[in-house]
């Protein structure tokens, strides 16, 4: 995956916003089928005004707090923005919601246009391509054979995010094809799964990296188990149907194996995954995840998490978010599912692997 960080115009300040307001003022939750998503909030910069408004004269609800003004220039450069990109937003005057959905197609229409222009800068030494899977945009790269001596292809899922302080970013990728839906009018246009954005911490989850890499042995499994983990994922879709491949992969993806792992690695001792026990540890990693499964709950390791460790230093409003479960929305019947196949892809895997020394998992844990 490669984040492709987009701008808003500078007359927008963008922020993440896990809670909806009504017209009176009340808030509430994002629902659970949107765990871990955000409103992407843009609020307009105000350019202090002088003198103040006259109290004589009540403000009108759409008019910028005493004492500031809009920039200048304000509706022509922002009107455009706000109809191609843009959801309303009842609930808050002067506010906008960026909606990932449109910001979406726009970035897919705008990278074809761009691999137009430098596709040929680059065809004496590999050929480009441009596909579009499950929503996501991934662009694929093949070398020709007689330019280097290894014929090996690679493919990038390229992501637009939006950064909004802190090295938080807020992150753009499908949302409706895998949760389950809604109840119809429950959730105001701006909150709509295809409006919502993933938050997302690469540099705190980095930092987090290079912590474990210190704490642990020198020779530590702990992203060998992710890499074969996700292996283990890939393997397991193929015996499955197209649909519910995808909602395997979702599950499962990234994101989530890399957020079991960080709990589990914490729950100690570091000493423990020290490449000796490497099987050990994938049986640990494959228990946790059933267990995870068949309670349908795994929380997200940064928002809402008061334990997150303080070198961390997790912005405020992250740390101080509701927890949240990314398994909330997924039927029990496909969590149920996935913790079957995985078992079946993990006990089958010793052989393709010729790892003799492994103990099986009994098959009815």
């Amino acid at each position: 995956d490669l984040l492709v960080p987009i701008r808003v115009p500078q007359v927008w300040c963008p922020q993440p916003a896990f809670e909806l307001e009504s017209n009176v003022g009340d808030t509430q939750e994002l629902p659970q089928h949107l765990c871990g998503a955000a409103v992407c909030q843009l609020k307009p910069f105000l350019l202090p005004s002088s003198p103040p408004p006259s109290s004589s004269s009540p403000p009108s609800p759409s008019s910028p707090p005493g004492g500031f003004k809009k920039p200048e220039g304000w509706g022509k450069r922002c009107k455009s923005f706000s109809h191609t990109f843009c959801a309303p937003r009842p609930d808050k005057a002067l506010c906008l919601a960026l909606s990932s959905s449109l910001v979406l197609k726009w970035f897919h229409a705008k990278m074809q246009r761009c691999l137009s222009v430098i596709r040929y800068r680059c065809q004496e030494r590999c050929s480009m391509t441009l596909s579009v899977e499950d929503d996501s945009l991934t662009l694929k790269l093949l070398p020709k054979s007689d330019y280097v001596c290894c014929h090996i292809a690679m493919s990038v899922r390229l992501i637009p995010a939006v950064h909004v302080g802190d090295s938080v970013f807020l992150v753009a990728q499908p949302w409706t094809r895998t949760r389950s839906p809604e109840s119809p009018g429950s959730t105001p246009a701006h909150a709509k799964p295809e409006a919502l954005w993933r938050v997302y911490l690469p540099k705190h989850e980095q930092k987090l990296l290079n912590w474990l890499k210190e704490q642990t042995p020198a020779n530590s499994c702990h992203l060998k188990c992710l890499q074969v983990l996700k292996a283990l994922r890939d393997v397991g879709c193929k015996d499955l149907g197209k649909k519910v491949s995808a909602k395997w992969s979702t599950v499962l993806s990234s994101h989530n194996l890399k957020t079991a792992m960080f709990h589990l690695v914490l729950k100690g001792p570091l000493e423990a995954w020290d490449e000796r026990f490497l099987m050990e540890r994938l049986e640990d990693m494959v228990r946790f995840w059933r267990e995870r499964l068949r309670q349908q709950r795994l929380m997200h390791f940064f928002l809402g998490n008061k334990k997150v460790p303080d070198f961390l230093t997790v912005p405020r409003q992250i740390k101080e978010a509701l927890p949240v479960n990314l398994l909330a929305g997924f039927d029990a019947a496909l969590l149920d599912l996935v913790s079957v196949q995985l078992l079946e892809t993990w006990n089958c895997s010793h052989l393709k692997m010729k790892l003799t020394h492994h103990k099986h998992l009994p098959r009815n844990h």
